[in-house]
This record gives structure tokens, C-alpha cells and sequence, in this order.
């Protein structure tokens, strides 16, 4: 309670004590211009009931008399009086200004005055009174200290009483944090929700019960998320077991079919089912290396990854899956094209593998089964078609499809087919549809960006130079083709095309200047000519035939 009440003041007492302030200085200022102004009368009417007596004493030259009157008329908060009289015929007035009170000067804390003193109609003299604001605001403070005090206990109060509600809630809400804290730091996550349920009913219809309410269904999450990270760790534990064990009975079968009398039919499709097995081991293998590196997205660096044409991908899956599936007719409309999308080879075929899996296990009469696959090239993408005219999946499944773990239709089935090629299609910028009929089949589309692999030349007799080049191309996804000499590019310069980037060293080595082999470039038809080097581009401004001039770094942005 106290910290609670500690807080409050701290966020609040600039406002209270502001109040508190203003109201003293109110209250100080309205009343010290009302003494001020009741001295001023008290001195006037004081001029008037003495006048007769000052006349008299004046006309008579008693100045000591006169000091007394003056006296008289002085209250407490006039502090000094200073009297100028006139000249008079005959007058016994012999003295200058006649002064009494106080002598000392605050000329930014007194208030001075003046006014004429008559009597009888006739013209004395002139008085010129001070008042000093200290003294006044002095006595105004110490006869109104019991009205401050009051003042203050009166806010301090006032504090209190408004906050009550904001000191229970406060108290509520700390005592409420602190019991989820311990159950939290004791792992009692069960126990936290049955804490939130149970609000204090001053909590209740407030954002801190929504706020709560959020907090509650978080924690069911992270629950459930824990969990399934439990099963996930598990079942990548043993997925990694599976894939060491598995490789030894896979060099045997290996080794075994070497001697076997089986058809090369057959056994052409035995090796490609082992070597599919084989990479899906080595593929686990290599995720358990690299589980703690991001996951890579379209663009980015893949090391290890072959991007083969998607056509002949597909034909070797559909190769093998008539092996396997003889009575089903399998169709497959080639694109016709030199497709490559940015997923690994053995990932589209392992993807396709599953689709035609799916599709097969969908057709109820094998000998009747139809499964189209069609590959095109559309609007600047590729397109991959799967079809079949199995029993079809209800529309309401449909959408449930994707899920992990969700399955239809499949006795023993995991879930995990269309998950994981969804997973990796939209992680490589694609997207996949599914749409089925009853009793008529399914049909799966996937669509993906087409990667254009771009060729460079580099000639450079820099041996670290063109290692380097390559390493960056490797991660750029291009091709590169590397030369320490201009000779061996020139013998063979007719298998490149003639807009292909080519960069040249400016200082080949036993005096070949780079200009020299760029214009022989340039002379059999190339125009993306560019002059790799630490010279300034200024030597080459006015060569026709070096389009651009870089430094030793592989360049950032490629035109041509």
C-alpha cells in the first residue's frame, strides 16, 4: 500500500501541489491589496480628524507637536510619513519636510503615495506616505497560516478520497501481477488461468480485463505451442536417427543389386527410388547441421541446391510412378521451354512424388485412372498442373487442406504432403490452389516465379580475383565462366551470346593492356564490354567500346 500511495504522488503531486500553490497565492495577493487599501482609508480619515489640531500646531511652528499628530495619523502598515508644507504670510513654520517612521528603502517592495492636507478649506501641505509589501504580506501570512494549514489537510484529503477507486484497482491489479509472476516462475501455467478467471470485482468491465482476457488466451497458446515443440523435437530426433540408420541398409541394397538378374528396366527404377531415398536422408541430415540457421527466402543464398529444367524433373518422377502404378495412365503435357524456379530439384520432385501419390490413392479403379500433369510458362511464371479423376474431396475440406497434420481420404495418412509443399511453394514466392469435385477428381495448381540465371564472363589473370567472383556468383544464383587469359575466351567466344556481359581486366600481365582484347571483343559483335580495374574511369572516358568501367568487386547491379 505504501509503494502504491508512494506512486500516486509521484505521478500526481505536481498537479496537487500546483493547486495548492495557486490557492495560497490567491488568497496572499487578494489580501494584502485589501490591507493595502484599507491603510490608505485609515490614513485618510485619520487626515481628517486631525487636521484642526495639525492646523494649529502647524501655524504655530510646533514641530514637535506636529510630529506627534503625524504619528496619530500613521498606521501600522504606513510605514513612513513624510509632510511638505506650503509657504504661508506670516506663518511661524520655520522647518523644511518633516519626516517619521522608518528610514530603510525597498524600493521594489513598498508602495509610496501621496495626498494634499487641508483643514478649513486651506492648503497645508503635502503628504507623502510609504507602505512597505513585505511587512504587510508578513502579517497577512501569519494571520492566515491557520486558513493555509486547513487548505492543505483539506487537499490531502481531497487526494485520498479521489483516488480510493484508482488505490483499490492499483492494489488490485499489483496483487493480481505479483500471484501470475510466482505461478509463472514456478511454471503453474494450469494455475494462472483459474488466477484469471477469478478477477477482483472492481476489475471487472475494465481494459484490464480485456487486457487479461488477451494475456489468458496468450498463455493457451505458448502452451500449445510448447507442446508441439515437444513433438516437433521428437519427431526431428528420430526423423535424424532414421536418416543415419537408414543409409547402411540403402549401400547394401546398393551393392546387392550390382549382382542382381532383374530387368534394366526395373532396375533403372530401383536406383532411382534409392537415390530418392538417399537424398531424402541426406536432406535431414543436412537440416540437423543447419537448424540453427534462418531459413532462406526467394533471393537469398542456397547453398547446395541444384535448379535443374522443371520438365525433366517431372519426367523422371512420372517415370517412376508408372512403374508403380502400371494400370494408371499417366499424361504429361511439356512445357517445351527451359523452365528453372528458385526450389531445390529434389524438392519440386518430391513434391510432384506426393501429388501423384495423392492422386493415385484418390482412384478407386486403377485400370480406369487418368493422372494429368502439365507443365507451362504464364505471364512470366511458371505453372505446374496435377490432376486426376479420382473420388474428389469435399469443399468444406478443402480449405482445411494444408494444415499440418490434417489428412483426407487416407488410411495411415500423416498430413504432412501437402503441408510441406505448401511450406516451401510460398516460401519461394509462389502460392499453390486446390480445387475438387465429388466423384469427378481433384485438381492441383502451383504457380511460381521463373528464375532467370544469368551468365557473366570475367576475364583476370588474379587468381583470387576469380575465385572470389565466383564464390559471389554461386550466391547470386548466375552463372560465371572464369578466364586467367584472354586466348582461351577468344578460341571459344562463338558458344556465348552476343549480349553477354563480359568484364576485363585493365592489366593482363605480359603487357596486354585490357582496352586492347575489349576492342577485339567488340569487333566480333559483343557490346556489353566492361573494363574491370582500379584506374580511374576517367583513362577509358572516351573509348566507344567499354560501355562501363567497375572496380575489383563484384558488381551490384547488372545491366546489359
Amino acid at each position: 500500500m505504501v509503494k502504491i500511495i508512494q506512486r500516486i504522488f509521484k505521478y500526481g503531486w505536481k498537479y496537487y501541489f500546483a493547486s495548492i500553490i495557486f490557492f495560497i497565492l490567491f488568497w496572499q495577493t487578494f489580501s494584502v491589496i485589501y490591507e493595502v487599501k484599507v491603510s490608505k482609508d485609515k490614513l485618510l480619515t485619520s487626515m481628517r480628524q486631525n487636521a484642526l489640531y495639525f492646523e494649529k500646531s502647524f501655524l504655530e511652528g510646533d514641530v514637535f507637536e506636529v510630529q506627534r499628530i503625524m504619528w496619530r495619523i500613521k498606521n501600522d502598515n504606513i510605514k513612513r510619513i513624510i509632510f511638505y508644507p506650503v509657504f504661508i504670510e506670516n506663518g511661524k513654520w520655520l522647518f523644511g519636510e518633516t519626516l517619521i517612521g522608518n528610514i530603510y528603502r525597498r524600493p521594489y517592495l513598498q508602495i509610496t503615495g501621496e495626498t494634499t492636507f487641508i483643514s478649513n478649506g486651506a492648503k497645508l501641505g503635502k503628504l507623502k506616505y510609504v507602505i512597505d509589501l513585505f511587512d504587510i504580506n508578513s502579517l497577512v501570512f501569519k494571520n492566515n497560516y491557520p486558513l493555509f494549514a486547513t487548505v492543505i489537510i483539506f487537499f490531502i484529503a481531497l487526494i485520498f478520497l479521489s483516488n480510493m477507486g484508482t488505490l483499490k484497482t492499483i492494489y488490485a491489479i499489483e496483487k493480481g501481477i505479483f500471484d501470475i509472476n510466482d505461478k509463472i516462475n514456478r511454471n503453474e501455467n494450469e494455475k494462472i488461468k483459474s488466477t484469471l478467471l477469478f478477477l477482483p470485482k472492481n476489475l471487472k468491465d475494465t481494459p484490464f480485463e480485456d487486457l487479461i482476457k488477451n494475456y489468458t488466451q496468450s498463455l493457451s497458446k505458448v502452451s500449445k505451442l510448447e507442446r508441439e515443440l515437444a513433438v516437433s523435437k521428437a519427431v526431428s530426433d528420430l526423423s535424424l536417427q532414421v536418416a543415419h540408420d537408414i543409409r547402411s541398409p540403402l549401400a547394401a541394397l546398393e551393392s546387392g543389386l550390382k549382382d542382381a538378374q532383374v530387368t534394366q528396366g526395373n532396375k533403372e527404377l530401383i536406383n532411382n527410388a534409392l537415390k530418392r531415398i538417399n537424398s531424402i536422408a541426406e536432406d535431414l541430415l543436412d537440416k540437423y547441421r543447419n537448424k540453427n540457421k534462418c531459413e532462406t527466402k526467394q533471393g537469398q543464398e542456397r547453398s547446395g541446391q541444384s535448379y535443374p529444367d522443371l520438365d525433366q524433373i517431372i519426367e523422371e518422377v512420372i517415370k517412376e510412378k508408372k512403374r508403380i502404378y502400371p494400370d494408371i495412365n499417366f499424361i504429361f503435357t511439356k512445357s517445351g521451354k527451359d523452365i528453372k524456379v528458385n526450389i531445390d530439384g529434389k524438392d519440386i520432385s518430391r513434391i510432384i512424388s506426393n501429388l501423384i501419390n495423392n492422386g493415385a490413392e484418390a482412384i478407386n479403379d486403377k485400370k480406369k485412372g487418368i493422372i494429368e500433369v502439365i507443365t507451362k510458362k504464364e505471364n512470366g511464371k511458371a505453372k505446374i498442373i496435377v490432376k486426376d479423376n479420382g473420388k474428389g474431396i469435399p469443399e468444406d475440406m478443402i480449405n482445411k487442406l494444408g494444415e499440418k497434420g490434417f489428412t483426407y481420404g487416407k488410411e495411415g495418412g500423416n498430413g504432412l504432403g501437402i503441408w510441406d509443399a505448401k511450406n516451401k511453394i510460398e516460401s519461394a514466392g509462389g502460392e499453390i490452389k486446390i480445387s475438387s469435385k465429388i466423384n469427378i477428381g481433384s485438381e492441383i495448381e502451383i504457380i511460381l516465379p521463373i528464375m532467370f540465371v544469368k551468365t557473366i564472363v570475367l576475364i583476370d589473370d588474379d587468381n583470387l580475383v576469380r575465385k572470389n567472383w565466383e564464390i559471389e556468383a554461386r550466391r547470386k544464383n548466375m552463372a560465371i565462366k572464369t578466364y586467367s587469359n584472354p586466348k582461351d575466351f577468344l578460341e571459344r567466344i562463338e558458344e556465348f551470346p552476343r549480349d553477354i556481359l563480359i568484364y576485363v581486366d585493365g592489366e593482363l600481365g605480359e603487357g596486354l593492356k585490357g582496352e586492347e582484347i575489349c576492342r577485339l571483343i567488340y569487333e566480333k559483335g559483343f557490346e556489353n564490354i566492361y573494363m574491370e580495374t582500379g584506374h580511374k574511369e576517367e583513362r577509358f572516358k572516351e573509348i566507344v567500346y567499354i560501355k562501363g568501367v567497375i572496380g575489383k568487386e563484384f558488381p551490384v547491379n547488372l545491366e546489359g
